[in-house]
């Protein structure tokens, strides 16, 4: 299972974390981190080609930033490469076979 989103408040990571304990599932948190400005322009960009899904605009994705609670716990991903290069990263760090 995929949780997407900000993930931003420690307390719904944490509840998080609790019901994958209530269920024996593995927990692994991965965050996707990215430079603010490539963020914004990444979302201006789609929403300049009307191809975004999301409702955030840059200065959403902003406000999220500046609020978002500490996750030590998080596997930080660096998101600026190809997504083809992002999806190996985070293959990798789940430790699946990476078949190109």
């Amino acid at each position: 299972v995929v949780l997407d989103a900000s993930w931003s408040s420690e307390t719904h990571r944490e509840l998080a974390r609790h019901i994958g304990a209530d269920t024996s599932t593995d927990v692994v948190e991965v965050r996707c981190v990215l430079d603010p400005d490539v963020v914004a322009a990444r979302i201006d960009e789609r929403s300049r080609r009307g191809d975004d899904a999301s409702d955030a605009d840059a200065s959403i994705a902003r406000s999220l930033a500046a609020e978002f609670d500490p996750w030590p716990a998080a596997i930080e991903v660096d998101t600026s490469p190809a997504p083809d290069d992002v999806v190996r990263a985070v293959r990798s760090v789940l430790g699946q076979e990476v078949v190109t």
